[in-house]
């Protein structure tokens, strides 16, 4: 698997989105092998898990495109919404927070949310123990790389409350 990737020159965000810095978007002729090289046999889980979460946590999604991005020098997987600049309402899965965040940062808080659940379901998708610490190891890296987007953005309280 070949990939590819350019800078984000997406239409939905504006030069003066202090984002930007932090990802380089998956180009298009890369967008398919996007989730086999960052989620290995667990793509499609990862892909439906994304779905899922992102009906459950983001109270006014219906549907759209996704973007797909590495993040930091580590190249981890970030998937989110491509919302025009406009941004999202989220809440965690318990419906007890809720905050309105860049599309970016709602991305990294579900990004983080499906490496969540892969690593909690585990033994149901026969991961072995190697994978399973890779998947957390990730959880925690894109957790660090969430809150120091989420400064640059002045949305470190509300990113928190959702993570936490």
């Amino acid at each position: 698997m070949t990939t590819t990737a350019t800078q984000n020159t997406s239409p939905t965000l504006t030069t003066s989105n202090p984002l930007q810095s932090f990802y380089t978007t998956t180009a298009t002729e890369a967008r398919l092998d996007f989730l086999p090289k960052h989620f290995g046999a667990q793509f499609m889980t990862a892909e439906n898990l994304l779905f899922d979460l992102a009906r459950k946590t983001m109270p006014d999604y219906k549907s759209g495109y996704w973007e797909f991005a590495e993040l930091g020098d580590a190249n981890l997987p970030l998937m989110f919404l491509r919302t025009e600049g406009k941004p999202v309402r989220m809440q965690t899965l318990f419906g007890d927070n809720e905050a309105v965040l860049p599309s970016e940062l709602a991305g990294v808080a579900l990004t983080m949310l499906v490496h969540l659940l892969i690593v909690q379901r585990a033994d149901r998708y026969r991961l072995s123990d190697a994978l399973h610490d890779q998947y957390l190891e990730r959880y925690f890296e894109l957790q660090r790389i969430g809150y120091s987007m989420a400064a640059a953005c002045d949305h470190t309280e509300a990113f928190h409350r959702l993570i936490d």
